[in-house]
């Protein structure tokens, strides 16, 4: 059996694209995402909870199969697992790339990252502020917590109100990443859109735009997304041809 390479290290620095589905049919969404040439694909346990109640495994193998994109399994709510999670459903995440827990100090990190481990899955650790955006100061402490619990990446994303506020986050992610941490930075709200541009500058590594229905206020359709990229970055489109190659996948 071939061992299951770690996402980080087999990806690299480089910034990339997750597709964020939401809508009435995951499977075309996720075929949308193979189509228009994802990064990652971010399917999120709120929206699709009761989708995987049944056949999460085969479901999940099924998809890692079909799609050949890393997937990103998201957690959300007041609990870092879904009312109808069970020990074994760690097990079925096995076929994921990533999981993304939202912070909380009060969480069983310790267990989180040992199951992680276990299956090959790589831990991001999120902060979401829905109403403002802390002074750099606070997000950096709330960053340090969570690289201290094990956070391999921390992904904070904030309501920005003001090009200070952009500058904030911006702020954030550059003196995370020259510190050689995995970061990712974006502003939620009407001038969230400009943040998530300008953020691989600063050092972020997944930029988020969505397939289906926007999953975040500020949220770029992944299609425009792209095309910016393209046009802001000229080197994304080599780096992404090369990690397709990595992967065996024929463009």
């Amino acid at each position: 059996m071939t061992k299951k390479v770690p996402f980080f290290s087999e990806w690299g620095s480089d910034a990339m694209l997750v597709a964020s589905l939401d809508g009435d049919d995951l499977p075309f969404l996720l075929e949308e995402a193979r189509r228009q040439r994802a990064d990652v694909v971010e399917i999120r346990l709120d929206v699709w909870g009761t989708f995987f109640r049944e056949d999460f495994t085969d479901k999940l193998t099924r998809f890692k199969s079909k799609i050949a994109i890393p997937m990103l399994m998201t957690f959300r709510g007041g609990h870092p697992y879904p009312n109808w999670w069970q020990p074994y459903h760690w097990r079925a995440l096995s076929p994921a790339a990533l999981v993304d827990f939202e912070w909380n100090p009060k969480y069983p990190w310790k267990d989180i990252r040992h199951q992680a481990a276990l299956q090959g899955v790589g831990l991001i650790i999120s902060h979401h502020d829905y109403n403002a955006t802390p002074s750099a100061a606070k997000l950096l402490s709330i960053a340090k917590a969570a690289y201290a619990k094990g956070a391999e990446m921390v992904k904070i994303a904030t309501q920005v109100k003001s090009e200070s506020d952009i500058r904030t986050l911006l702020e954030v992610s550059a003196t995370l990443a020259d510190h050689k941490k995995r970061i990712t930075v974006m502003g939620m709200g009407a001038l969230g859109g400009a943040s998530r541009l300008a953020a691989p500058i600063f050092g972020s590594r997944l930029i988020y735009g969505f397939i289906g229905t926007p999953t975040a206020v500020g949220q770029w359709p992944f299609k425009d997304l792209q095309d910016r990229m393209r046009l802001l970055y000229p080197r994304y489109e080599e780096k992404f041809i090369e990690r397709q190659k990595k992967r065996g996948v024929v463009l």
